[in-house]
């Protein structure tokens, strides 16, 4: 699809961000069962449920504009993704692991940010207030996310024990 204006610019972000909470949607089950922390896991499954309500929303933006989103495939987030993967797969030592998860998962929130923050600012230069609304929300969560994310590393992820492993390895 060639992009040739802001608003077909707008419906192709808009596509990009349906494919990303798809992707996220199925790789965050995995992060779930690799978390030893019981804080971490239990905010990694409140997370699902927020992104399976993100990408309902994303349908009623669709909806709101009489869109029908694209099928195309966000390779940004399929890197971080793969990438999470492959990095989880080298880790044996539990606390090592949440930490990397927090990370990782952090890495996929900024991306959202990113990505959310600017279709906010589609809608809302192309006055499409409804969008805005329900894009907005979404941004805030992913915001709430990414600082329930550092609240669990600041809050004792990182001192379990990580440091006094790392300096013992050293």
């Amino acid at each position: 699809m060639k992009i040739s204006n802001l608003n077909e610019l707008f419906l192709h972000e808009l596509g990009d961000l349906y494919s990303a909470e798809t992707q996220i949607i199925t790789a965050l089950p995995e992060m779930i069962s690799s978390a030893t922390d019981e804080k971490l896991s239990q905010a990694l499954e409140d997370h699902l449920q927020v992104t399976r309500e993100q990408l309902s929303r994303l349908d009623e933006v669709a909806e709101g504009l009489d869109f029908q989103l694209s099928t195309n495939h966000c390779q940004g987030i399929a890197g971080i993704i793969a990438e999470a993967k492959e990095t989880l797969s080298k880790i044996s030592d539990s606390a090592t692991k949440d930490v990397a998860i927090i990370v990782l998962a952090q890495r996929v929130e900024h991306y959202e940010i990113a990505a959310y923050g600017g279709a906010v600012e589609f809608a809302r230069e192309l006055d499409y207030p409804e969008a805005e609304e329900l894009l907005e929300k979404t941004l805030k969560e992913e915001g709430q996310a990414d600082k329930k994310l550092s609240s669990l590393a600041k809050g004792g992820i990182f001192s379990a024990g990580l440091n006094d492993t790392a300096i013992e390895t050293s």
